[in-house]
């Protein structure tokens, strides 16, 4: 169903529903909007951080890099630790807010 069904679904349910029920289904539509936002966020943390790993060859290594050679975020361990943690953030937060 499209999301402007659904919509309508809803706005119908609300009004023909009593005042406590429609209170109850905004919440339950602004709870569902909440986390859709957070899982957006999350998911472009994600995706900022596996652009920045490099590609490895079949011996575990970074692609292109000599024997050995060690990954380096391009901008630093401390910011890329600081994103991974933002992301666990993330998650936790939708878990927090589905249980």
């Amino acid at each position: 169903m499209s999301e402007q069904r659904a919509m309508a679904a809803e706005r119908r349910v609300g009004e023909d529903a009593d005042p406590e029920e429609a209170a109850a289904q905004r919440r339950l539509r602004d709870l569902r909007y909440l986390i859709a936002a957070i899982d957006a966020e999350a998911i472009e943390a994600w995706s900022s951080l596996w652009r920045e790993l490099p590609e490895v060859d079949s011996e575990g290594d970074p692609a292109g890099s000599s024997p050995g050679g060690a990954f380096e975020p391009p901008g630093g361990w401390p910011k890329f630790v600081e994103r991974f943690w933002l992301l666990k953030h993330y998650l936790d937060s939708i878990h927090r807010l589905c249980r």
